[in-house]
């Protein structure tokens, strides 16, 4: 069996070291993405500092982008980045941890793919009725389920609207 080079990008998430200490009979080389968060960004990402990676590097914090409602140029900027390395790298697989970086990279899938990298995430239209409260409850009722009632709260205002 072909030995495969991993990359993780969200190093933080607690499931990326049971990621990588999971699949590293599999791998030839692991490396991992350090979002730069702040100037401790290095020390909390536990996993990068496990005996079985091999390398690791500081990537843009895309989070930054969604925190203000997305920012398009910021994520295709942090894919592109994220592009190079798995290209210097010669990565083979690439597996997110952490449910924003799934939702992220789930919209990418097919660019990596072409680029013969996979990313064992759903693609991205189911990635966004399961991340999606409101759209899945519209799915579930659509079905026949049961839900209790659900409205979409597009700012404060209607929210207080709910309420009063």
């Amino acid at each position: 069996m072909e030995k495969i080079n991993l990359f993780i990008p969200d190093p933080h998430a607690p499931s990326s070291y049971y990621i990588l200490y999971s699949l590293r009979k599999l791998c030839e080389r692991i490396v991992i993405g350090i979002p730069k968060m702040n100037s401790y960004s290095g020390f909390f990402a536990l996993s990068a500092k496990s005996r079985y990676v091999d390398k690791f590097y500081f990537t843009e914090d895309v989070r930054k982008s969604w925190d203000s409602g997305g920012n398009i140029e910021a994520e295709n900027n942090y894919i592109g980045e994220i592009l190079k390395i798995c290209e210097k790298e010669n990565i083979t697989v690439l597996y997110p941890s952490w449910d924003p970086a799934v939702f992220i990279f789930s919209k990418y899938k097919d660019l990596f793919k072409e680029k013969g990298i996979d990313i064992p995430v759903p693609g991205f239209s189911c990635i966004r009725n399961i991340m999606d409260k409101y759209r899945l409850a519209r799915m579930a009722e659509a079905s026949g389920v049961s839900i209790p009632k659900t409205a979409l709260l597009n700012n404060s205002e209607s929210a207080l609207e709910g309420v009063l």
